[in-house]
């Protein structure tokens, strides 16, 4: 079955051979001959030649005859015909044309909208986006992509993304028949992975007496990063929490979808230590725990991330790292399944299979083991009480 090749940008031409022994399945199949031209078999057997193009937006679909009485040679010089007599695609769609298409039909299909795509196409100079796709060659989008790199490699690797997508969708429609821009990605400098910085289960000690030092005026901060800490969470759902999510008689947290990265409801047990800090804020606001509502909940994570900058433990300790240090006490001290401190980290799970069928939550098993990791935290920072000396409390 013809496909488009991943190293060569194009799709590989049909042969009558092929449009011949084409096989018969229970479903409609297709094969691409490429610019927009397709062999089309039905279940009964019988095979039409079908021209796929764009016009005002929208996909269109123009039947070409039956094979083999339209061989393959006919199929194709009735689908050039067809497009030079100006019923079909247009030569004269421009890249910005082109975008706006593709990203039309990426909203349809589901997609969610997303604010990198467009921020990548506005990056792109005024004589790319009016040019025709048909004109556009390899050294337009090198030139294009190279510049880019000197503004940083993430701005190159979105743009060469899209340029590519765009490209493809192209080729999808008819328009061009081989991606100029297959190769771009080879241009773009390797992004050098980098993990969240964690500190050392022996020094947490000392950072969580840093901020037990705080002054009344950075409560909220410290309280915020101290329950991130007891639940392993993300630091933008502890400073977010709310009222309504609390079962404290329960000791449990029910954060919604809509506040998780996942999309998924996630229901954290609650240690003692954690339910003392937050009956602490009780009568103090209506809807969060910690904030006003006319504090922005991307403000408080600034907060909380702020003080860890400019502390002495900026270089050991960022506010994910709360949750590697979890996973990897809870594991090697305690000896912990991953499953289950897994399922507290609320990670999505690997392959299809399990997301389909795995539905384990394990949460009689994490009510023991927060307050397992809660006992841990307590007992590291009073062996560090007394012990900090040479570090700069700068709010102090």
């Amino acid at each position: 079955m013809a496909c488009v090749g991943k190293n060569v940008g194009k799709i590989m031409a049909l042969t009558d051979k092929q449009c011949r022994n084409a096989k018969v399945g229970e479903k409609i199949t297709k094969m691409a001959d490429g610019n927009g031209l397709s062999l089309v078999i039905h279940p009964n057997g019988s095979k039409y030649w079908h021209g796929r193009y764009r016009k005002n937006g929208k996909e269109q679909t123009k039947t070409l005859g039956k094979y083999p009485d339209v061989s393959l040679s006919d199929a194709r010089q009735a689908w050039a015909t067809y497009k030079v007599q100006g019923e079909g695609v247009s030569t004269e769609v421009t890249f910005a044309v082109m975008f706006t298409q593709y990203y039309n039909a990426r909203h349809k299909n589901g997609y969610k909208p997303t604010d990198n795509i467009p921020w990548a196409y506005d990056n792109f100079p005024e004589w790319f986006k009016h040019k025709r796709m048909t004109d556009i060659t390899m050294a337009d989008v090198s030139a294009v992509i190279l510049e880019a790199t000197k503004q940083g490699g993430v701005l190159a690797q979105f743009m060469s993304s899209v340029c590519n997508r765009v490209c493809e969708f192209a080729i999808d429609c008819g328009v061009i028949q081989t991606s100029p821009a297959y190769r771009a990605k080879r241009l773009v400098p390797r992004h050098k992975v980098t993990h969240n910085r964690s500190i050392s289960p022996e020094r947490v000690g000392l950072l969580l007496t840093y901020i037990n030092s705080h002054t009344p005026q950075l409560e909220a901060v410290c309280d915020s990063f101290k329950l991130q800490m007891l639940t392993a969470t993300r630091i933008n759902e502890a400073t977010g929490i709310r009222w309504d999510e609390l079962d404290l008689d329960n000791k449990l947290w029910t954060i919604p979808a809509s506040r998780m990265k996942t999309k998924e409801t996630h229901i954290v047990p609650l240690s003692d230590q954690a339910i003392t800090i937050i009956r602490q804020y009780a009568g103090r606001y209506s809807n969060k725990v910690f904030w006003e509502d006319s504090v922005p909940n991307a403000s408080a994570c600034g907060r909380v991330k702020g003080l860890l900058r400019r502390s002495a433990f900026h270089n050991e300790h960022v506010t994910h790292g709360c949750r590697s240090l979890f996973l990897t006490v809870m594991q090697e001290e305690f000896e912990y399944p991953f499953d289950v401190v897994d399922a507290q980290l609320a990670h999505k799970k690997a392959g299809g299979v399990r997301q389909a069928y795995d539905r384990a939550t394990f949460l009689d098993k994490r009510v023991v083991a927060m307050q397992v990791w809660a006992d841990w935290l307590d007992a590291k920072t009073k062996e560090a009480e007394g012990s900090v000396g040479g570090i700069t409390y700068p709010y102090a």
